[in-house]
C-alpha cells in the first residue's frame, strides 16, 4: 500500500536502501572487518559461519560443476558432510549461505541456472516499473532482495521455505496476463 501512495520514487528509495545494505553485508562477510563485527556485538566468523564457509568452498571444489546432489549432502551419514563437521568441532546444520549452498547441491551449473532465473525475474519486474503494473514489479525487485539479503547468511533457498513460494508467486504474477484490461489497464490489487 506504501509502494501505491509513494509511487514509483518510494519503491525504488525503499529497493536502493536494501540494495546499500546487500552490498555492506557482502562487504562484510568478504573482508571480514572486526570493528564493524564489534559494533554488531558478533564476532568476525558470524558466529562460525565464515568457518562453515571455507570448509563448503573445499566441498564446492571436489564437485564443482554437479554438487553432490539435490539435498544429499546434509544427510547424516554424508561422508563429506561429517568431515566437515570434524574440522568445525561441532555440526553445522548447513552451510548458512544461500549461493555457496545451491553451488554445493547442484554445482556450478545450477547455481548459474538459479542466478539465470533470478535475473529473468528481475528483468521482468524492471519491465513493469514503466507501466501500470509498477507496484507488481517494485514488490516483485523487493522479493528477490530480501532474497539476496537473507542469502548472505542463511541456505534456505532450495528447501521450499515461504521466501521461494513468494518469489515464484511473484514470477507467476509478472507473466499472467490477467489482471489487463482493455488498453493494458489493470484491474488486480498489484498494479
Amino acid at each position: 500500500l506504501w509502494l501505491r501512495r509513494g509511487g514509483l520514487a518510494a519503491g525504488l528509495a525503499l529497493l536502493g536502501a536494501g540494495a546499500a545494505a546487500t552490498l555492506g553485508l557482502a562487504f562484510v562477510a568478504a573482508f571480514g572487518e572486526a570493528g564493524v563485527f564489534e559494533l554488531l556485538g558478533r564476532d568476525e566468523t558470524l558466529t562460525g559461519r565464515t568457518d562453515v564457509w571455507r570448509a563448503v568452498d573445499r566441498a564446492i571444489a571436489e564437485r564443482p560443476w554437479l554438487g553432490h546432489g539435490f539435498a544429499a549432502f546434509w544427510v547424516a551419514g554424508a561422508r563429506p558432510m561429517e568431515l566437515i563437521w570434524l574440522e568445525l568441532g561441532w555440526p553445522a546444520p548447513d552451510s548458512h549461505h544461500g549461493l555457496r549452498d545451491i553451488a554445493l547441491q547442484l554445482g556450478l551449473l545450477g547455481q548459474g541456472a538459479v542466478l539465470l532465473v533470478a535475473g529473468a525475474t528481475a528483468v521482468l519486474a524492471l519491465a513493469r516499473l514503466g507501466g501500470p503494473r509498477r507496484v507488481l514489479g517494485l514488490w516483485t525487485l523487493m522479493v528477490l532482495l530480501a532474497a539476496a539479503i537473507r542469502a548472505q547468511t542463511e541456505a534456505n533457498l532450495l528447501r521450499g521455505d515461504f521466501l521461494l513460494l513468494v518469489w515464484v508467486m511473484a514470477w507467476l504474477a509478472l507473466v499472467s496476463r490477467q489482471g489487463e484490461g482493455a488498453g493494458g489497464a489493470t484491474q488486480g490489487p498489484l498494479g
